[in-house]
C-alpha cells in the first residue's frame, strides 16, 4: 500500500518557502463530486483554467477507504478507469475528464477519489530557469459507487459527559459513507465544540466533542441528536450530575 501526502501538507510545504514568489495553476472544477451505480457507470469531470497561463494537469486514481477510526486510506486501483490521464488546458478553456467502473455494484459502497494533479512546468531548452518556486496544486473529487442495496445507518456507541466535556462516538453501520450535518442537544445551552462533518465510511468511527454548561446537568440527564445527510437522525440519551458538567 503506498502513502500518499495529503493536500494540505503538500501547500504548508510550499508556503513555507516564503523567499521567493510562487507560481500556482488558477483553476475551478466542476462537479465537487461524482455518485455512480449500476444504472449510471461513468460521470463527467470538468476542469478549467480560470488564469492566465497554460498548464498540464495528470489524472491519477486511487481506492478510498478509511480505517477504524475514521482516517482517511489511499492505495494504488484500477477499478475505476478515466480519460484522458494526461493534458493540458490553455487559458479560458475547458477540459473534460471522464470516469467509469465496469465492476459489478455489491453489498457495500465503493469509494474512489480522482487526484487531479497540476504538472511542473515545461523549460524549454537553453531557456533560463524562472527564480519562481511552481506550487503545483492538486484537487480530489470523491467519487462513490452505490450499492445493490443501499442501507445508510449510523448509531452513537458512546456518550460520555466528564469535567463539563461531552464525548460521542459515532459508528457508520450502514453499507454508504455517512455525512454527518449537525449535533443537537436536549439542552439548547450546549454547542459543538469542535464538530467535523468530514465524510465517514461504513464500519468506520469518529468522534465529537462538545463543552456542557453547569446548567445542562441541572435536569439529571443529556439527550443529543446527530442529524445524517440522506439517513435517519441517530439519538442517545445519558445520565448526568452536577459534578460532570464541572469543567
Amino acid at each position: 500500500m503506498t502513502k500518499f501526502m495529503n493536500v494540505a501538507s503538500a501547500l504548508a510545504l510550499a508556503a513555507s518557502m516564503a523567499f521567493l514568489p510562487a507560481l500556482a495553476a488558477e483553476f475551478t472544477v466542476s462537479p465537487l463530486r461524482a455518485d455512480l451505480s449500476s444504472a449510471d457507470k461513468s460521470a463527467s469531470i470538468t476542469v478549467a483554467n480560470t488564469g492566465r497561463e497554460t498548464f498540464g494537469m495528470q489524472v491519477v486514481v486511487r481506492r478510498w477507504r478509511q480505517n477504524a477510526d475514521g482516517v482517511d486510506v489511499f492505495e494504488e486501483s484500477n477499478e475505476l478507469v478515466s480519460f484522458p490521464k494526461r493534458f493540458d488546458i490553455a487559458p479560458g478553456a475547458r477540459r473534460v475528464v471522464r470516469v467509469g467502473t465496469n465492476q459489478p455494484a455489491t453489498e457495500s459502497e465503493a469509494t474512489y477519489r480522482v487526484f487531479l494533479e497540476e504538472l511542473p512546468p515545461i523549460t524549454p531548452p537553453g531557456a533560463e530557469e524562472d527564480a519562481k518556486v511552481a506550487v503545483l496544486v492538486t484537487f480530489a473529487v470523491p467519487v462513490f459507487v452505490r450499492p445493490l442495496r443501499p442501507a445508510p445507518m449510523g448509531e452513537i456507541e458512546a456518550f460520555d459527559i466528564a469535567g463539563g466535556k461531552a464525548t460521542i462516538r459515532l459508528r457508520n453501520s450502514g453499507n454508504q459513507t455517512l455525512l454527518v450535518d449537525s449535533l443537537e442537544f436536549s439542552d439548547e445551552n450546549v454547542t459543538s465544540a469542535d464538530f467535523n462533518s468530514w465524510y465517514l465510511m461504513p464500519g468506520g468511527t469518529r468522534t465529537y466533542t462538545a463543552k456542557v454548561p453547569a446548567i445542562a446537568c441541572a435536569t439529571g440527564k443529556l439527550g443529543v441528536t446527530i442529524r445524517l445527510r440522506g439517513a435517519t437522525p441517530v439519538k442517545r440519551e445519558a445520565p448526568v450530575s452536577a459534578g460532570q458538567c464541572m469543567g
